[in-house]
């Protein structure tokens, strides 16, 4: 019975201490996401690029302190064009094997951090680095290099079938494109179609249309396609 109101007690707390990523995106889980929760954004290389960056941008916003970790295609100028405060972003790019270490020492101080997955995908004691981010509440976000991915046609899937990382939730960009030529025939608009995941969901997809950037170079909800069919 104590072990029962233990686990018990424990949900409660975790449950009433949900956090939501920032809008637009809370919209994808409308009930919030635990503290300190891994998240994988995957899909369409283009798409999940613009979502990373958007995530970015709106969180250093906000006043959140981030981090980004060798990740050389996510760059400060197009965060800054979509409303990222730079003064709350920090870039570092570490020696492969010194990403553990480097990331555990930073997690007390940022609410976000931001990662090529590939490092977490091979990264050994990954089960502890993770565990210190619960314990820090720092939410760690993965994303694949859109370049390498391109070049090598590789996936998420192609990294983790041999890693032992389980991501809480999932961002998936499903397909995008750009339209919307200005007066210069510029394009200023890239659509993404996203969908949620992961096994913190409990099995609950939602699937949404955004602009990223719109041409105020913020994320816009354009649709929202509602529940996906399991």
């Amino acid at each position: 019975m104590s072990t029962f109101l233990s686990s018990a007690q424990a949900l409660s707390q975790e449950i009433t201490s949900l956090v939501h990523l920032p809008e637009p995106f809370d919209s994808l889980f409308p009930n919030g996401i635990i503290p300190g929760s891994s998240v994988l954004i995957k899909g369409e290389t283009g798409g999940a690029s613009s979502i990373a960056l958007s995530i970015l941008a709106k969180m250093s916003a906000k006043g959140n302190w981030c981090c980004v970790v060798s990740m050389p295609w996510i760059t400060l100028e197009v965060a800054y064009t979509m409303g990222a405060n730079l003064e709350n972003i920090a870039v570092l790019d570490c020696i492969p094997t010194k990403i553990p270490q480097v990331i555990s020492h930073i997690l007390p101080a940022t609410s976000l951090v931001l990662i090529d997955a590939e490092y977490l995908f091979s990264m050994k004691n990954l089960k502890l680095l993770l565990s210190k981010a619960r314990n820090t509440t720092t939410i760690i976000i993965a994303s694949i290099n859109p370049i390498k991915a391109f070049s090598c046609n590789l996936n998420s899937a192609d990294f983790s079938r041999n890693s032992s990382f389980m991501p809480d939730y999932s961002i998936t960009a499903v397909k995008s494109y750009w339209d919307s030529l200005n007066r210069s025939k510029r394009v200023l608009n890239r659509h993404v179609t996203i969908e949620s995941g992961g096994r913190r969901t409990h099995g609950l997809r939602i699937r949404k249309d955004f602009l990223l950037p719109s041409e105020t170079g913020e994320a816009v909800l354009l649709r929202d396609q509602g529940l996906v069919e399991l």
